[in-house]
């Protein structure tokens, strides 16, 4: 499943750059790596061979299609995205990976319900899906519902105590709150935990920028400037030397 390991990768560059309405939603959303086998899609001895292949193929047009709508996320066609995804649920109900991919799709087309009612059943069908939480509480922190969305980046971490994503947004959370020291304390582990994530770095130079810290705010926004610029994102890369610059 190499293949499909390199595709995500590529969504999960994309959905960063996808997000541009707002600094919280650039650096939080990504599609897992789709498992080779998800055990439901086995059946037990006694059945026959030809109902075994039938069930086979089924998880594997399922997959096929998942593939498809990742292809056609990273090249901006989200209805062909959503049509594949709703396609590899309909072949596999149980496909918590499809729900999520086709919530992440209506999360960046701004249909919260849907994107809501997709991360539901995702959470349903596996409820140790870390990034199916992670995904829910950027929705919460959208509609304003910030103490669901600090649930859900709680449980997200919780559940993969190394995700960087769930502790950026996190402290987006807490930055929105006020609480500056934890924000602070959720930045640096987002760094720690990946030390060439941008986005944390912007966000802790905002930080420090607000706590009159300019060198510190200097160092993490010049630190989040190179790394956009590293990784082609420029956008991203203009917003940090933005900051950058007010510090002059």
């Amino acid at each position: 499943m190499k293949h499909i390991t390199k595709l995500i990768i590529g969504l999960i560059t994309i959905a960063l750059v996808g997000y541009s309405k707002s600094e919280a939603e650039i650096s939080t959303v990504e599609i897992v790596t789709p498992s080779s086998s998800n055990g439901d899609d086995r059946l037990t001895p006694g059945n026959s061979e030809a109902i075994i292949s039938q069930k086979d193929s089924s998880a594997q047009d399922a997959e096929s299609y998942f593939e498809k709508a990742v292809k056609h996320y990273n090249e901006g066609k989200y209805e062909e995205a959503i049509a594949d995804f709703n396609q590899a649920i309909r072949l596999n109900p149980k496909y918590a990976k499809a729900y999520n991919g086709r919530g992440l799709v209506y999360t960046l087309l701004e249909k919260n319900e849907k994107a809501l009612a997709d991360y539901n059943q995702a959470i349903r069908l596996n409820p140790k899906y870390a990034q199916a939480y992670n995904n829910r509480g950027i929705v919460y922190r959208r509609q304003g519902k910030n103490e669901k969305a600090l649930a859900d980046y709680n449980q997200a971490i919780q559940l993969n105590p190394k995700y960087a994503r769930a502790y950026n947004n996190r402290g987006l959370v807490y930055r929105k709150q006020g609480e500056n020291e934890k924000a602070l304390a959720d930045f640096n582990q987002a760094i720690r935990l990946n030390p060439k994530y941008a986005r944390a770095y912007h966000n802790r130079g905002l930080i420090h920028k607000g706590n009159k810290n300019i060198e510190k705010a200097r160092s993490d926004l010049k630190k989040a400037a190179d790394l956009h610029k590293q990784q082609g994102n420029q956008k991203f890369y203009q917003d940090s030397l933005d900051q950058l610059r007010k510090l002059q």
